[in-house]
């Protein structure tokens, strides 16, 4: 089986469309059909050349997907307890990593060593499907992963990963708001409707 990924090689240099061979899954692992991503700041900081990343790369980290393949070791279950079946709606936290009791407790799990994050990551000969400008991703063990239910619109749940994570992180770690003055800032995001 194969897919397209959408190559960015640096700054200044236009995108390169691809056609890989898919991976065998390994332990844990979910192939994902992507169906939409939108671009994030970071991304776009990274194609203007404001932000360094390890290239060539396949940009985009807000991803909404349907499940394709799950590995034999999956655990079937998302971050809510929810089972995961082939064909189901879901999103995933932009990092993975193996569960370290050090950076839970710190209240940070996406600190942790041998952190892999999806949209980030250097495109190899055998890890090619990583990002939101691929039709495929797949997702590494231990990512976590979110069922969504069908009628949500996919521009409004690809933001849930990253955008609307960021605002939640940022509002627990400012404590109780009540009679506290707040800023709030919305940004435009740009967005790709990926072939379905």
């Amino acid at each position: 089986m194969k897919g397209n990924i959408v190559v960015f090689e640096g700054a200044g240099k236009k995108l390169q469309l691809q056609e890989r061979e898919i991976p065998t899954l390994k332990s844990g692992e979910i192939l994902i059909k992507n169906l939409y991503t939108t671009i994030c700041g970071s991304d776009l900081h990274t194609f203007s050349g404001i932000r360094s990343e390890k290239t060539p790369t396949v940009l985009g980290h807000e991803i909404v997907g349907r499940i394709v393949r799950l590995d034999a070791d999956h655990p079937r279950i998302d971050q809510a307890g929810n089972k995961l079946l082939e064909g189901d709606l879901v999103t995933w936290a932009i990092y993975c990593s193996h569960p370290q009791q050090e950076w839970l407790d710190k209240g940070m799990p996406q600190k942790s060593e041998h952190l892999f994050k999806y949209g980030h990551a250097q495109v190899l000969e055998e890890d090619a499907f990583h990002g939101g400008l691929s039709e495929y991703c797949i997702l590494r063990a231990h990512t976590c992963v979110l069922k969504l239910p069908n009628e949500l619109p996919v521009p409004i749940a690809a933001t849930i990963n990253c955008a609307l994570a960021t605002v939640a992180g940022a509002i627990r770690l400012a404590g109780p708001l009540e009679k506290k003055m707040c800023l709030l800032q919305v940004w435009a995001f740009w967005e790709m409707l990926l072939p379905q």
